[in-house]
């Protein structure tokens, strides 16, 4: 009771002029694009604090890159054991890196494009052995993407590149395009492994 009375007390000596000071010193925002500009800040820092988080899995995109330099180097070491290019014993090609992007579209097949990063072999071998060599590779690299076990159907676009120098790309393997549909991957491929039981409409 009697801390009950003293707290009446000490607010009864905030009068309302008191009041209206402390009121008047809060800082205050009515301009619509000062609340604006307040708003986009905030996204701002919660987008910068949500991109210096460490990502604990990686991306879709990494996966297939991943999976597809692992294909090329098993098709790059069975090419010199089977002697495909003659008796030379080392490869080719050596795959630097692969580049991928994976684009998911609402209502539209997935979107895989991939470039192939190489360099050529050491050794002297011809160059139409070379590019039967490099159409193997983006072939292997295609079926790699197309019988991937996370996505289907998607819509590919790959190419193997030296340098600044374009090696080979859709239609070097016969393909209509350089972006090639499902329905045409599967007349080649078959049906992805993803989805065995899907066919074209």
């Amino acid at each position: 009771m009697e801390a009950n009375r003293s707290l009446k007390r000490i607010l009864g000596m905030m009068n309302g002029s008191a009041l209206q000071r402390i009121s008047d010193d809060i800082p205050r925002i009515s301009n619509p694009l000062g609340l604006a500009a307040m708003g986009i800040a905030t996204l701002g820092v919660g987008a910068a604090l949500t991109r210096l988080r460490p990502s604990d899995r990686e991306g879709r995109s990494q996966r297939f890159a991943r999976m597809i330099e692992a294909r090329l180097r098993a098709t790059l070491e069975k090419q010199v054991a089977w002697g495909e290019y003659g008796n030379v014993n080392s490869a080719p090609w050596d795959v630097d890196r692969c580049e991928v992007q994976v684009n998911e579209g609402f209502g539209k097949p997935t979107m895989v494009c991939f470039t192939v990063v190489m360099t050529a072999g050491t050794e002297e071998l011809a160059e139409d052995l070379r590019a039967c060599a490099a159409q193997g590779l983006l072939a292997a690299a295609v079926e790699a993407a197309w019988r991937n076990p996370e996505i289907a159907p998607i819509v590919i676009e790959g190419k193997l590149q030296s340098g600044d120098q374009e090696i080979a790309d859709m239609r070097a393997l016969g393909y209509s395009s350089l972006q090639v549909r499902p329905e045409e991957l599967f007349e080649r491929l078959g049906a992805p492994a993803f989805d065995s039981g899907w066919r074209p409409v």
